[in-house]
């Protein structure tokens, strides 16, 4: 039970570390395309 445990507790930590880096990644091409359009304007 013990190990059955610690496996999904692995699993949610994969899960909340792939939910972090897929938003920091949209966050970084949110970031690149507002900074682009801001030096098109320029």
């Amino acid at each position: 039970m013990l190990h059955f445990e610690l496996e999904t507790a692995i699993g949610k930590n994969n899960l909340y570390l792939y939910i972090i880096t897929s938003i920091s990644n949209i966050s970084k091409y949110i970031v690149t395309d507002i900074v682009n359009t801001i030096i098109k304007k320029k």
